[in-house]
C-alpha cells in the first residue's frame, strides 16, 4: 500500500525537480544574454571603471568562445587529416626515395646514386647516375676474340609501374641507359692475353706467344633501353628496398679511337660487347624514402 502511494509521488517529484532545473538554465541563459544585449549606460550609468571592467569581461568571453570555436574546427580538421593518412600507402607518405642502387652482369658492373619519386599512386619517375660502370668481358665476333677493359660512367631514367599500394610489391620498370666508356681493348687472330681462346679455354690456360695482337686505346658509347622486373618494399620507417632483374635492347654502339674518333670495328662487335654484358643483370637498391 504503502509502495503504491509513494511510486507516483516520486515520480511527480522527480518530474518537478527537472521542471525547475530546465527554468533555471533558462534563466540563466537569458540573463547572459540580456547581459550581453544590454548597453554600457544600462549597466554602468556614468560610472567609469563600472564601463571598463565591463568592456574586460565582454572581451575575455568574446576570446572564449572564439578559442573554444578554433579548438573544434582543429579537432575536425586532424580527424579529417588522419583518415586521409590512414587511406595512403607507404608510397604516397613518403613519395621521395634516394639510394645506393647496383646493377650487375656478366662482365658488368654499375654502381651509383638513384633518386625517384612516386609521381602518381602506381608509377614513380625514377633515375640514376652511376660513377661505377666498367665492363670486363670477352665476346667473340667472327675471325677475332676480344677483351675489354672499360669503364667510365652511366645514366639511367625511366619510369616504374608498382602493382599493389602495400609495402611489398611487385615492379615492372621501363628505362633507357646512356653509356660512356674508356679503356683499352685486346685483341688477336687466335686468342687474347690472359682472356679466353675462340673455342672458351679458361683463363689461364693461354699463353702469350701468339701472333698479330693488338692494344688499342678505345672509348665506347651505347645508348640502351632495359626492361626489368621484381620485388619493391617500403615500409612506413623510411626504408625503401628492391631486388629485380633485367634484360636490355642495344639501340645505338660505338667503339671510336679515343684520339683519331675513328670507328675501331667493322662488323656489329660494339652491339655484341654490350649486349654480352648486359643480356640479364641482376638490379638491387637499398635507400632512403622521405
Amino acid at each position: 500500500m504503502i509502495r503504491q502511494v509513494w511510486s507516483p509521488l516520486l515520480l511527480i517529484l522527480s518530474m518537478l525537480y527537472c521542471f525547475h532545473q530546465s527554468l533555471s538554465i533558462a534563466h540563466a541563459n537569458a540573463r547572459n544574454e540580456a547581459t550581453r544585449n544590454s548597453s554600457a549606460d544600462d549597466e554602468c550609468g556614468t560610472d567609469r571603471r563600472c564601463r571598463i571592467e565591463r568592456l574586460k569581461k565582454r572581451n575575455q568571453q568574446r576570446q572564449k568562445r572564439k578559442a573554444v570555436g578554433n579548438s573544434r574546427r582543429l579537432k575536425k580538421l586532424e580527424e579529417k587529416l588522419d583518415l586521409k593518412a590512414l587511406k595512403k600507402g607507404p608510397r604516397e607518405l613518403r613519395p621521395y626515395t634516394i639510394a645506393f642502387e647496383t646493377m650487375k652482369g656478366i662482365g658488368l658492373d654499375m654502381q651509383g646514386l638513384a633518386g625517384s619519386w612516386q609521381w602518381l599512386e602506381h608509377f614513380r619517375l625514377i633515375g640514376t647516375f652511376y660513377p661505377i660502370c666498367e665492363i670486363h668481358q670477352y665476346p667473340y665476333s667472327y675471325s677475332y676474340s676480344y677483351n675489354n677493359y672499360l669503364s667510365g660512367h652511366c645514366i639511367k631514367g625511366g619510369i616504374r609501374y608498382l602493382n599493389g599500394k602495400s609495402a611489398l610489391t611487385t615492379y615492372i620498370d621501363l628505362y633507357a641507359i646512356y653509356m660512356l666508356l674508356e679503356g683499352n681493348r685486346n685483341y688477336g687472330d687466335s686468342f687474347v692475353v690472359g682472356g679466353y681462346d675462340r673455342i672458351g679455354d679458361p683463363f689461364g690456360t693461354t699463353t702469350n706467344e701468339h701472333d698479330n695482337v693488338y692494344n688499342e686505346d678505345a672509348e665506347l658509347e651505347a645508348h640502351i633501353l632495359g626492361i626489368g622486373t621484381g620485388l619493391d618494399w617500403q615500409p612506413k620507417q623510411y626504408l625503401h628496398l628492391r631486388l629485380g632483374l633485367s634484360t636490355h635492347y642495344v639501340i645505338f654502339a660505338s667503339v671510336r679511337d679515343r684520339l683519331t674518333r675513328v670507328n675501331l670495328t667493322e662488323t656489329n662487335t660494339e652491339q655484341i660487347i654490350v649486349s654480352d654484358a648486359m643480356s640479364i643483370t641482376l638490379d638491387f637498391s637499398i635507400g632512403y624514402a622521405f
